[in-house]
């Protein structure tokens, strides 16, 4: 659900992937499936996948904006 990864990476706000606590990032996933999610993310923003985790989560912030989370909340609760 694209709310959902905006809610991750919204949520995963640390300095070092290793600061993350996956398991409390978001109530209704668990840990495990979140960090899943976070390397399929970060594999597809192209050159940036071997960047610092800080540049990461600045692309992926640009990329799941949040002026669209009304308009992806409304488009997931249709499928």
């Amino acid at each position: 659900m694209d709310t959902d990864d905006y809610r991750l990476i919204t949520n995963a706000d640390a300095t070092c992937i290793e600061e993350i606590d996956w398991d409390n990032l978001l109530s209704h996933r668990e840990g495990e499936i979140c960090q899943k999610r976070w390397q399929q993310m970060v594999r597809y923003i192209g050159e940036h996948k071997e960047r610092p985790f800080v540049e990461q989560l600045e692309v992926l912030s640009q990329r799941y904006c949040p002026e669209m989370l009304e308009y992806r909340a409304k488009k997931d609760e249709l499928l």
